[in-house]
């Protein structure tokens, strides 16, 4: 029989939050992992446009930015799955429904039916632009909250989706050098 088997509340949770044994005071968790909660519907946002353009772009480089998406999206997953993970170890529920996407996500107007592989790179990289920002929030929160594990793991996210910003803006044309 193990420990969780017998916990019945050991940090006295509210209802919505699992019994942990997590030092972090509950209020704390709360507060981050509610704000974690938003990144992640962030980053599920980012999953759907990221595919929207991989299947939708035509034009110039189109193999190269096709297999680029296919690539970022592969690690973007697994950023959700950490960021989840996260959540949940937090002690809150995690949520990247439908519903939690449209009611949390800043992400608006994706372009549909464009196919024009520089209109959806602009739209990622200022997708990718405002998830990254959001996440630095989220690090300024844990770090009040006195979370370094939530502002490490964001930290290592918002370092990925600048890395991903920079490989989708690299495939963008370049002024001229004078």
């Amino acid at each position: 029989m193990g420990v969780f088997l017998h916990m019945k509340n050991p940090t006295k949770e509210p209802q919505n939050m699992t019994p942990t044994h997590h030092k972090l005071p509950c209020r704390d968790r709360e507060v981050v992992g509610n704000e974690l909660n938003t990144i992640l519907a962030h980053l599920q946002h980012l999953h759907l446009v990221t595919k929207q353009a991989h299947w939708n772009i035509r034009g110039d480089g189109f193999i190269g930015v096709h297999r680029l998406l296919d690539k970022i999206d592969a690690e973007l997953l697994e950023q959700i799955d950490e960021s989840a993970e996260r959540v949940e170890a937090l002690g809150v529920a995690a949520d990247a429904t439908l519903e939690a996407i449209q009611k949390k996500s800043a992400i608006k107007n994706y372009p549909v039916g464009v196919r024009c592989i520089h209109t959806h790179l602009e739209s990622l990289s200022a997708a990718y632009a405002l998830v990254s920002e959001a996440g630095r929030k989220v690090i300024e929160t844990a770090d009040k909250h006195n979370d370094p594990g939530t502002a490490d793991h964001v930290t290592g996210m918002t370092e990925q989706l600048d890395k991903w910003m920079w490989l989708i803006e690299s495939n963008l044309p370049q002024p001229k050098d004078a």
